[in-house]
């Protein structure tokens, strides 16, 4: 059974990450993204589809907080990145809210205009 190392022993470690390198379960985790989602509770989702936007996007403000990116977590986060501008240009006319959430939606291009709940990211 893989089991997660003291993450604030390892070597690259960084507040901020989602999956750290050096952890035998992260890296396990990071190698397969549905696993890592699937793992990820409420809070950690949430704080890793605002890091995949800010990641992605150039938003993260301070460059070293760029640098501390996990070679474990990349590919979560490009996934879940990827999965938001789809959701984005499929769902939405506007911008998403400053909090990072959708803020209109609609059932799709070939359905009727009806507004569907804002989403909690």
């Amino acid at each position: 059974m893989v089991m997660h190392e003291i993450h604030e022993n390892l070597p690259d470690y960084h507040l901020g990450q989602i999956l750290v390198d050096g952890c035998p379960e992260c890296e396990r985790r990071g190698a397969d993204v549905e696993l890592a989602i699937s793992h990820l509770d409420s809070e950690n989702f949430h704080r890793a589809w605002i890091r995949a936007r800010e990641w992605n996007t150039g938003s993260m403000g301070d460059p070293e907080v760029k640098r501390h990116i996990s070679h474990a977590e990349a590919p979560l986060l490009r996934t879940l990145y990827a999965v938001r501008v789809k959701l984005e240009s499929t769902f939405t006319k506007g911008p998403t809210s400053p909090a990072g959430g959708i803020t209109s939606a609609t059932r799709g291009p070939s359905s009727s205009k009806s507004t569907a709940t804002s989403a909690r990211t």
